[in-house]
C-alpha cells in the first residue's frame, strides 16, 4: 500500500534553503528544489516495506 510521502507532500521534491553570503545574494535567502530523499523523488512511500 503506497502512501503519499509526508516529507514532500507527495510532490517528490523539497525546497531546500541554500546558504549564501550577503555579497552573493543581497536579497536574502535562496531556495532550490531538490529531489526528496525519503521517497526518491516519486512522491510516494511504500508503507508495507518497513
Amino acid at each position: 500500500m503506497a502512501t503519499q510521502c509526508s516529507d514532500c507532500g507527495g510532490s517528490g521534491t523539497k525546497m531546500v534553503q541554500r546558504a549564501h553570503s550577503i555579497e552573493d545574494n543581497p536579497g536574502g535567502s535562496e531556495y532550490e528544489e531538490q529531489q526528496c530523499g525519503t521517497c526518491d523523488g516519486s512522491g510516494w512511500v511504500d508503507a508495507g516495506s518497513r
